[in-house]
């Protein structure tokens, strides 16, 4: 009966020493998405690329990225995609 109340023990005292881990981690996560807002903002985002974006686990978007700073700026233009298409036809005959 003693070994059964130390190994709860333990897993209570691993379960703590986890969540405190993963709320730390949390909290970096969250001091380093503010440091990249302060960046971004800085950033003049003059080299961008069309790219897919992935926004959420199976949801795929082309998007208009910068090369720099890696923010998402917005939808390609018409001629972007075009080109970003075409390009990517070309990849693929290629293959």
């Amino acid at each position: 009966m003693g070994k059964a109340v130390t190994n709860i023990e333990t897993n209570n005292l691993t379960d703590i020493r986890i969540k405190n881990r993963v709320e730390a981690l949390y909290k970096i996560i969250e001091e380093a998405n503010k440091e990249f807002g302060i960046i971004r903002k800085k950033c003049s985002h003059s080299k961008c690329e069309v790219n897919y974006y992935c926004w959420a686990v199976g949801h795929i978007s082309i998007k208009k990225i910068c090369k720099i700073c890696r923010e998402v700026i917005g939808n390609p233009s018409e001629e972007e995609l075009s080109y970003f298409n075409d390009t990517l036809g070309l990849l693929n005959k290629n293959k």
